[in-house]
Formats: C-alpha cells, sequence, structure tokens
C-alpha cells in the first residue's frame, strides 16, 4: 500500500469501523468485542501488517492494496505464517484493493505443490458503499468515499453535512 494511506487508514480502522468491517469479512463484529493485536510481526524479517485484531477468539488479518500485485498471494502467505507464529491461531484473511486500475492480478488464492492458500479480495471500486454512508460510525461515512457511488456529489456533500454536523468533541476523532 502506498505509503501515503498507511497511517490515516490504520488510524481510521483503530476507531472500528463495524460496517465496513461487516462489509469486508462478511460477518457482523461488536465493537466491545475487538481486541486490536500487535501489527508488527517481526522474525528473520519485519513485516508490519495494516491491522490485526482479535475477534471471538478469532484472528482478523485486513491488508488495504492500492495496486493489482501479482505478489500479493504470497505476501499474505507471509503474513499467515507470522500471524500464526505470533498468536496460535490462523487468521481469517482479506485484501481491500483501493486502486484506480481494473483488479486483474489479486485473486485472494496461491495454488503450489502440497499447499492451497486462500483469503478475501474485495474490490472496493464494485462495491456499492450507500450502506457505509448512511451508517451512524463517522468512520465508514469517511471510508465510503472509497466506493463506488452512483452521484459521488451528492455522496459528497451528504459526507460533508454529517461531518459538520458531528459535536466537536467527536470531530477530534475523525
Amino acid at each position: 500500500m502506498a505509503k501515503t494511506y498507511d497511517i490515516p487508514l490504520r488510524k481510521l480502522f483503530k476507531d472500528i469501523p463495524l460496517n465496513f468491517l461487516r462489509l469486508v469479512f462478511g460477518r457482523e463484529f461488536k465493537a466491545r468485542e475487538v481486541k486490536f493485536l500487535d501489527v508488527k510481526l517481526s522474525k528473520l524479517f519485519e513485516r508490519e501488517a495494516d491491522l490485526v485484531f482479535e475477534y471471538r477468539g478469532e484472528i482478523y488479518h485486513l491488508e488495504i492494496q492500492s495496486t493489482d500485485d501479482p505478489k500479493m498471494a504470497l505476501r499474505m502467505l507471509h503474513y499467515y505464517g507470522l500471524i500464526v507464529e505470533n498468536y496460535q491461531k490462523a487468521p481469517i484473511q482479506a485484501v481491500v484493493y483501493v486502486g484506480e486500475k481494473p483488479l486483474r492480478q489479486m485473486v485472494g488464492k496461491l495454488t503450489l505443490p502440497n499447499l492451497e492458500f486462500g483469503y478475501r479480495v474485495v474490490d472496493i471500486n464494485k462495491v456499492d458503499c450507500e450502506r457505509l454512508l448512511e451508517s451512524k460510525d463517522p468512520g465508514d461515512w469517511i471510508l465510503s468515499v472509497l466506493c463506488k457511488i452512483e452521484n459521488e456529489e451528492r455522496a459528497l456533500r451528504e459526507l460533508l453535512r454529517k461531518l459538520l454536523a458531528l459535536p466537536e468533541d467527536r470531530k477530534s476523532v475523525v
């Protein structure tokens, strides 16, 4: 992922945008039960995952990817092994593609002799994120601009209206 997105997106995810996580992983999450884990996965080399969290005893790993990387499956496999080594649990993994070019090379699986490995790939360009804009969570509102939106101008006006209407103490979080 381009470094310009890393820090702000990681900070945004720490505020637990539950609707976005449901969209990516296909299940419901309760904020008070999500436990963020250390994303630095070091052994022989250091890898820093975008987001790793535990929910009801399961480990989830999310990567945000802005380029259509043909080696993404191998990177995800590295993360998988490091997460298992660090937490003794197999993670449920997903990659969210936020690039502008059509997604062609990241297919969510790697097949090698004696190994079949897979994870979920979500192309944000093909997702209708109206649900995120309709959410009560300001983090979801902001993430909605990454998605396909039929009427972008209307959606941006709605986003701005919602952000301006937030109480001052909530604006500092966003």
